[in-house]
């Protein structure tokens, strides 16, 4: 993560945890997935 000053640092916090909370669904979703094949 870089960091500069001014609106790009926010920009790039947002972006970042929106990014961690579309990889932790996707992880869940693939965990579901899994789970479902086991049976």
């Amino acid at each position: 993560m870089h960091t500069q000053v001014g609106n790009d640092t926010e920009r790039t916090y947002v972006y970042n945890s929106q990014h961690e909370r579309l990889w932790g669904m996707l992880l869940t979703i693939n965990q579901d997935d899994i789970m479902e094949k086991q049976k």
